[in-house]
């Protein structure tokens, strides 16, 4: 891509003053470094991809072929704990049962979630009654004539979207999300360099990880209208084919359409939780509201302006995000949950930045902010807690949630055990120590 007439209009003239020039060369300073850092990061892998005919594999949908099916591969942006030599630039995501940071040369990995359901093959998840319940949704909720999809689900699904060309697309919406609260709380410019590096940093991790789950594992899934229209072809006498089905999202021409990659995990979720993690790590709390807009050329009124939607916390926001892409039809629910999970387990609160050893941070406890040190190896578990989940809405806001909560048990109740949602998330222990 040239980005020559996008450098013209946001610098229309030379710097002309010392400060200006002196503001260029800090810029072009910083820029070669980033990309001298990103050498050899694996951005320029072109494996071919070769779709499967298996039931339950994705296959192209009409949208295009398999699309950068290699962007798993990466090397994450974040660093955090003990900083690594080139090219091995991530930070540690998991507290091993021995305690030990992990710090072996992995991309992405080390951050993927669970396949999907927990199955560990496509035959058994393509005949359990989890399975057809997910189908079963998204074929209700998410077609182009759905009877039961709300109105208000139906512009939920269209003001999320931006996956046509023209349109800022997910991580823009996000950002400009991330403008808006900006300008609401004046922040300086220091300040929204830290912010806005914080939460692009982000976003770029989550593309990699949902990509990584999408096309490097057992389990590349196919979307609901594959399912759904070679329903007969699963083995699940739960759901039945429909060959004319079609998910609402569509192009500027009507045309109906599902993105051109696996379904399992939701980039969008992955992205919103990564932002919605962000914007709390950095405020430190949730409980900001704001009013987002959009770019979908779907979500407008009556006078053809685009709609808004707001939203008391950041959490709100990114968890409707996930939904949103169920009504749409592209997506299924787990799809979502775990895209958020695995979003904000990149980040925090609960997530990554409890195993800096060298920071105290803020977070949230119930709607009060207080702090907590760097986790300790020496703490004693506790063999009973239960957990307080009244403040969540429903089972999946608990379980977007149960990294935070984790944290929340191991930092505010003065408790060592894992949390057990984490072991049904990744299949893998995840300590918060104190």
């Amino acid at each position: 891509m040239d980005f020559t007439p996008f450098f013209a209009q946001a610098e229309p003239v030379a710097p002309a003053t010392d400060a200006q020039k002196s503001g260029r060369s800090i810029g072009e300073q910083a820029a070669a470094r980033m990309i001298a850092t990103r050498a050899g990061d694996g951005s320029t892998d072109n494996t071919s991809y070769v779709p499967s005919t298996a039931p339950g594999q994705w296959r192209p949908t009409g949208s295009g072929a398999a699309a950068t099916p290699n962007w798993g591969k990466l090397h994450r942006f974040y660093r955090y704990g003990s900083p690594q030599p080139a090219p091995d630039y991530r930070y540690p995501v998991d507290w091993p049962a021995n305690g030990t940071l992990d710090l072996s040369p992995v991309s992405s990995s080390s951050a993927r979630p669970q396949l999907p359901g927990g199955f560990s093959d496509i035959t058994s998840l393509l005949s359990s009654q989890a399975y057809a319940d997910q189908v079963n949704e998204v074929k209700s909720l998410g077609g182009a004539t759905s009877t039961t999809r709300t109105a208000e689900q139906t512009q939920i699904a269209w003001f999320w979207a931006n996956d046509l060309n023209g349109t800022y697309k997910p991580p823009g919406q996000l950002l400009d999300t991330t403008r808006s609260v900006s300008q609401q709380r004046g922040l300086s410019q220091l300040e929204n360099t830290k912010l806005f590096s914080t939460v692009s940093a982000a976003l770029a991790d989550a593309a990699i990880v949902a990509w990584d789950a999408k096309y490097l594992t057992a389990i590349d899934l196919w979307r609901p209208e594959s399912a759904i229209q070679l329903a007969a072809d699963d083995g699940n006498a739960q759901t039945t084919p429909d060959a004319s089905w079609q998910p609402l999202s569509a192009d500027t021409a009507g045309v109906h359409f599902s993105p051109p990659f696996p379904a399992y995990i939701s980039g969008h979720a992955t992205f919103a939780g990564a932002w919605a993690a962000s914007m709390q790590e950095y405020f430190g709390t949730d409980s900001i509201s704001f009013t987002v807009g959009t770019e979908d050329p779907h979500a407008v009124d009556s006078s053809g302006r685009f709609l808004t939607r707001s939203f008391t916390s950041f959490s709100q926001a990114g968890q409707e995000d996930a939904r949103s892409r169920i009504y749409l039809g592209v997506h299924y629910s787990w799809d979502g949950d775990y895209g958020y999970a695995a979003g904000r387990k990149l980040v925090g609160p609960g997530g990554e930045l409890l195993a800096d050893g060298t920071r105290t941070h803020t977070k949230l406890k119930v709607g009060v902010g207080y702090t907590y040190s760097a986790p300790s190896s020496t703490a004693t578990p506790s063999s009973t807690y239960t957990a307080d989940l009244s403040r969540y809405d429903s089972v999946r806001d608990a379980f977007n949630q149960c990294d935070y909560d984790g944290a929340d048990i191991a930092q505010g109740q003065g408790q060592a055990n894992s949390w057990a949602c984490n072991v049904q998330y990744d299949g893998r222990v995840l300590l918060y120590l104190f």
